[in-house]
Order: C-alpha cells, then structure tokens, then sequence
C-alpha cells in the first residue's frame, strides 16, 4: 500500500529546498545588486569629487559640495566595514583610489579652508573606526593619510573642536594599537628632517596631558594605553624616555599644578582631617591636580620600568624636591 503521507512529505521536502535554494538565489543576487548600486553610487560620489578638484580656483561653495559628496562616500564605507568583518568592494575601491589619501593632499592645496577640511576630515576618521567591525588600519591608504591629518593638525591645536576630535581620534587609534601592536611599526616618523624618529600618535597627546575636562582625560586614558603596551615593548619604552619630553612635562606640569592649588581648605574641622574625594572633587584646581597625580602614579605602576624610573626622578627632582619640600616646611 502505498504510503501517501510518506510521499506527500518527501513532495514537500523537495518543494520547500527548491523553495529555499531559489529565496537564497533570489537573495544573493539581490545582495549583489545592491553591492553594485552603492558601488556605483560611491564611483559616482568620487567623480564629482574629482571634477572640482581638477578646478584652478576654489570656493566656499565647491568646499560644501565636496564635503557633501565626501561625506556620502564615507557613509557608504561606514555602512559596509559596519556589517562585514572582512574587506568588502566599497573599502576595496576606497583603497584602490587612495581615495582619502587623495582627499588629505587635495585640502592642503586649500589653505584658507584647511580648518573646515581637517575638521571635517576627522569626524570622518572618528565615524569610521567606531563602528568598524574588523581593524581597518592594517589598510595603508587607510592608516597613511590618518597619519598625515593627525600630523597636520599640530598647527590648529588653538582651535577646540579640531582638538576635541583628534583626541577622540588619537584615543581610537590607541585602542587599536594595543589590540594590535603590528600597527606600531606605522607609527613612527623617520623623515630625517625630523632628525630621531618620531612616535606620531604619542607625541601628539603629550601637550593634553595636565588639560582638565573629558579632552584631558581621553588624552590620558590613551597614554596609559601605550605605557601598557610599553611594558611588553622595551623598544617603545626607549623611545618615550629618549626622544620625547613626556617624563618632564609630567613632573613640571605637577609643579604648576599645584602652585595653582588653593592656600587654604574651607572645613570644620581644625586639625587634621581626611580629603574625600567627593571634597577635592569640588575644587577645579585640586581636582585637576589630584587627576595629573593619580596619571602620574598609574604611569608608573603599569609602565616599563624604564619610563617609571625616569619618571620618578623627575618627579623627585622637579617636585618634591623644589616645590611640595619647601611648601611643607612653611606650613610647619
């Protein structure tokens, strides 16, 4: 007796996989044809960028319709290197274009809109390594031109937004860094008119190091990132103590610091009585000042020892020693 059941069931099987296997087909070339639109759309978007860069005279209005073109093309990559973990055809043409590269080198051609450009520049920067699902600076033409605009921005660092979006940058590239230390090897200028070779991305945070405010603290938090990654790397440790001025600024900046700090605490207390700090937290200048300390001391803690060590004689001899001494003694 024939099993009708047992058939209709094989019947629906075949039915649903042939079901199946075409919804995936249909869904693939889907997928592929949208790959193709916004592949289109991006050639497009770099097309129109092209065009205006090849014009002799530039103005605010090709400076907007630049930005705005640009801006979609990121958008673009942000929407695929969001979704993939792996290099996908937008990222491959971005790279295959030099595209931001060629952005960078354009703006410099654009002195009186350099401001705009590189602000504009870094939010792009800043947009794309926050929602990268894989590590996109192991690209060149990724990383090289990042590298540049940081670089360039050390003669806009008076202007607060360009400085609150290049630590926020910095910050993203050290995070990256110590997730992967091969990206190090990138990191060092060694143009010989910069006479030693130059640790780009650490030398940038340095001057924000005693700054108050989120700016400060992000700058912070990324350099104790490195002296984490300095630990393992004595390389980098030499580096720090040798050719950058990280140790005495730290030190000096304590010395001011706390030349800033109030005379006299306001309490109930006459004698002696423990500073919370919910109570030092309220004083600006105590606060910025116990925040460059307590920096101070988990450099020292998580550092190579070598940085720890000459941090430490700074500190001794450009503070204990000259300032934090004498002020005891005085009150005594």
């Amino acid at each position: 007796m024939l099993n009708t059941d047992t058939c209709y069931d094989d019947r629906c099987l075949g039915t649903n996989a042939m079901t199946l296997h075409w919804t995936r087909h249909r869904s693939a070339e889907s997928s592929d044809d949208e790959i193709s639109v916004e592949l289109a759309v991006l050639r497009q978007h770099w097309k129109q960028i092209l065009q205006i860069f090849q014009k002799p005279l530039i103005d605010q209005d090709d400076i907007s319709c630049v930005l705005s073109h640009f801006q979609h093309a990121v958008t673009l990559l942000t929407d695929e290197v969001a979704s993939q973990d792996r290099p996908g055809p937008i990222l491959l043409y971005f790279v295959g274009e030099a595209i931001l590269d060629t952005f960078f080198v354009w703006s410099l051609s654009c002195p009186e809109y350099a401001s705009e450009l590189k602000y504009h520049q870094l939010r792009c920067f800043e947009f794309l390594l926050s929602r990268s699902q894989h590590e996109l600076l192991f690209h060149k033409q990724i990383f090289k031109p990042l590298l540049n605009l940081l670089r360039s921005c050390e003669s806009s660092l008076s202007l607060d937004l360009i400085e609150k979006h290049m630590i926020v940058v910095l910050n993203q590239v050290c995070v990256s860094i110590t997730k992967s230390p091969e990206l190090l090897e990138f990191c060092f200028d060694i143009s010989a008119e910069h006479g030693p070779s130059r640790f780009v991305i650490f030398s940038l945070l340095i001057p924000f190091v005693h700054r108050d405010g989120l700016a400060g603290q992000q700058a912070r938090d990324a350099l104790l990132l490195i002296m984490q990654l300095s630990n393992r790397n004595e390389h980098i440790a030499r580096h720090i103590v040798e050719n950058t001025n990280f140790c005495p600024i730290l030190a000096t900046g304590l010395s001011a610091l706390y030349s800033d700090l109030p005379h006299r605490l306001s309490t109930n207390n006459d004698e002696c009585f423990i500073l919370t700090k919910k109570e030092w937290s309220e004083s600006p200048a105590l606060a910025q000042f116990m925040n460059s300390l307590q920096f101070s001391n988990d450099v020292i803690q998580i550092a190579h020892p070598t940085i720890g060590h000459h941090l430490l004689q700074y500190i001794y001899h450009g503070f204990l020693v000259p300032v934090l001494g004498p002020s005891i003694h005085q009150v005594c």
